[in-house]
């Protein structure tokens, strides 16, 4: 199993940010922030060597157990009613917060 660098925390909502084809882009440090929670670890090596092991990432829990030999902070993925919310709001407008 092959190490990856600390993956760069970025303390912006998932939400918050703009869909592109690969994830998120963050506002906040102005890159793109993959969603690699749905892709198996050989996939996540590649595509971070692809880069230069230079993406930030969102991971699902699993992918950061111990035993993958990575400490790492992620992006959390957003809840059911979060997704609705932000559906909702693209659908229609802005509305309440």
């Amino acid at each position: 199993m092959n190490a990856l660098p600390k993956p760069q925390p970025c303390g912006q909502n998932w939400l918050d940010m703009q869909p592109t084809d690969n994830g998120r882009h963050c506002g906040q440090c102005g890159k793109e922030i993959y969603d690699f929670s749905a892709m198996s670890w050989p996939e996540i090596v590649r595509t971070q060597a692809t880069h230069g092991n230079a993406l930030r990432g969102m991971y699902a829990p699993a992918q950061l157990a111990p035993d993958l030999r990575i400490i790492a902070f992620s992006v959390r993925k957003p809840t059911v009613f979060e997704r609705t919310r932000w559906t909702l709001k693209r659908w229609f407008g802005k509305g309440r917060e």
